[in-house]
């Protein structure tokens, strides 16, 4: 899948000025194969034929179109924007969700709908969902977790997400207990959302949470460590805890059997039994959020009192790759083994800053592309994810986009 008229390859040197531009760029050279999947059957050049049209419109002969100006055939005759307008032959971010009711955390994309949990807004601490094709248009609340429960009495910020079968799984962090309980923990509901609301694990603090088709994998923050739990068992009972050489897991991806995460010490593997390994050689990265493709694990840095950065690292093992140390504050990452995409929360007492970037899997080299601009700009973007024709992100300041690769 190829950024029409926004991404040139990474041999552009750092004398071409446009290669750090917002948008705007000529047609890109960069490889439409993705590893593991295949390459783009919707977006290519159908070939041929050049201008036809008179003046200043540049009409192409293979679709009749303005490739400058027409959403159905920006840049190439087929590349359609998804619902964003076409300038100068580039694709525009199109608003998908717009509410001062949320401020997305954590995203995920299951089918056609994304699911996110939300830590800012009037409806602090809930799950939202919203249909990937949406144009403007309103999330569903699937659960309130700001008025907490009665038994056990859990509540809390719900930070990460996973959506695995006909249920989403959530992580909640709280600083405090009642009672002598503590008010976070893990949480099952049905994707249609929660009427009844059950816990399925309370007791921890966690940042992040993946599941399986078995079991539910959790960050337990407040013991610096990996936990399982057993989907088969209705209240999600059978933990087993995997004691790690790493503190406070911020960020967990899965793929099939092996589990990643991100730590404060690097970024570690599990298989099978999770007999941890350190993939980033002992390297104190500060790891935060993950995201994976068939060679690489990719990830934000935050390290306390040392530069902000986004990094990858062999899934074999290895010395980190710098990606970019252009974010102020990076915050989500993703990737679909071509390009990574990373968001830059900015700062956050100043709603019009931050960023969305894109930058081949190699690295920046110096040269990253911002995805975001105009109304898209800015607004402290923070949870990303792609699927093979879009970018999606949301904002601290109540927004999500959808931009046509």
């Amino acid at each position: 899948m190829s950024f029409k008229g926004v991404f040139v390859a990474a041999a552009c040197g750092a004398s071409m000025l446009a290669c750090s531009a917002i948008l705007g760029l000529q047609e890109p050279t960069v490889d439409d194969t993705i590893e593991g999947g295949t390459p783009d059957s919707g977006g290519g050049d159908t070939g041929g034929g050049g201008d036809t049209g008179g003046g200043d419109v540049a009409v192409d002969s293979a679709c009749g179109a303005d490739l400058q100006t027409d959403p159905a055939n920006c840049g190439t005759c087929g590349h359609d924007c998804l619902g964003g307008a076409c300038s100068a032959g580039v694709c525009q971010p199109a608003l998908v969700a717009n509410s001062t009711s949320i401020g997305p955390y954590a995203m995920v994309l299951s089918g056609t709908t994304l699911y996110f949990t939300n830590t800012r807004g009037s409806q602090l601490a809930s799950v939202w969902s919203i249909d990937k094709t949406a144009t403007n248009g309103s999330p569903t609340e699937l659960a309130d977790y700001g008025s907490g429960y009665t038994t056990p009495i859990v509540s809390g910020l719900p930070l990460g997400i996973a959506v695995q079968g006909n249920y989403f799984y959530v992580s909640l962090y709280a600083n405090g207990g009642e009672n002598g309980n503590w008010e976070a923990g893990i949480d099952r509901c049905p994707l249609t959302g929660c009427t009844t609301k059950t816990i399925a694990y309370y007791g921890i603090n966690s940042y992040a949470v993946v599941a399986s088709s078995t079991n539910v994998y959790f960050g337990q923050d407040d013991f610096n460590d990996v936990a399982s739990l057993q989907k088969a068992n209705p209240d999600l009972s059978g933990r087993t805890a995997f004691t790690t050489p790493a503190n406070e897991v911020n960020g967990l991806a899965m793929d099939g059997s092996d589990l990643y995460y991100g730590t404060s010490d690097g970024v570690f593997h599990c298989a099978a039994t999770c007999d941890a390994t350190a993939l980033t050689q002992g390297q104190s990265d500060d790891a935060e959020l993950l995201a994976l493709d068939s060679k690489n694990v990719y990830f934000t840095s935050t390290p306390f009192g040392d530069a902000y950065s986004v990094q990858s690292v062999s899934r074999s093992g290895g010395a980190p790759k710098t990606i970019s140390t252009k974010p102020m504050q990076p915050f989500g990452v993703a990737t679909d083994g071509t390009n990574v995409y990373f968001t830059d929360i900015g700062d956050t007492s100043n709603s019009q800053t931050g960023a969305v970037y894109v930058c081949p899997v190699a690295g920046c080299n110096g040269a990253e592309v911002q995805l975001s601009n105009g109304a898209a700009a800015g607004d402290n973007p923070r949870p990303i994810v792609v699927d093979t024709n879009a970018i999606y992100w949301g904002t601290r300041g109540g927004h999500i986009w959808r931009l046509a690769k």
